[in-house]
């Protein structure tokens, strides 16, 4: 049985299509985008965990779901990173609220690091701290 070499970008991609796109049909006709809500929500630090929904996966694509099953940790690697830039997408160029002492402490280390960088573009610095700090260090949030 011959193995099949996943493409991990055009994973990233399904995965950025199913939390952007996939919707409930309310009773009275109105669409009920799930994931977009929560991912608002973690973007403001209202909640920490995305909760997906694996019936959900499977009906918007049971090729995914399958693929999940069989290889969930790199999935949840790969839902953390397109919820990352789903969030990064929502914020804009502000930063997220302080709503602890870890966001503190993120949000000091963020600052310090841009007024000693000024001199260079926004989106340099913005690559430089991703440089610098994991994501998995700045990242606030679960994929359940």
């Amino acid at each position: 049985m011959a193995y099949e070499i996943a493409d991990y970008d055009r994973e990233k991609e399904k995965i950025w299509d199913f939390l952007t796109t996939f919707y409930h049909e309310e009773a009275d006709g109105m669409k009920l985008f799930p994931y977009d809500k929560q991912i608002a929500r973690l973007a403001e630090r209202e909640q920490v965990g995305l909760y997906i929904n694996m019936d959900d996966v499977n009906e918007y694509d049971p090729v995914l779901y399958v693929a999940i099953q069989q290889n969930a940790r790199r999935y949840h690697i790969l839902f953390g990173d397109v919820i990352d830039s789903l969030i990064q997408q929502k914020l804009g160029e502000k930063q997220p609220p302080v709503r602890d002492a870890l966001d503190a402490f993120i949000f000091q280390r963020v600052y310090l690091d841009r007024k000693q960088n000024e001199d260079g573009s926004g989106a340099d610095q913005i690559q430089d701290l991703r440089k610098k700090y994991p994501p998995q260090l700045l990242r606030r949030l679960e994929a359940l």
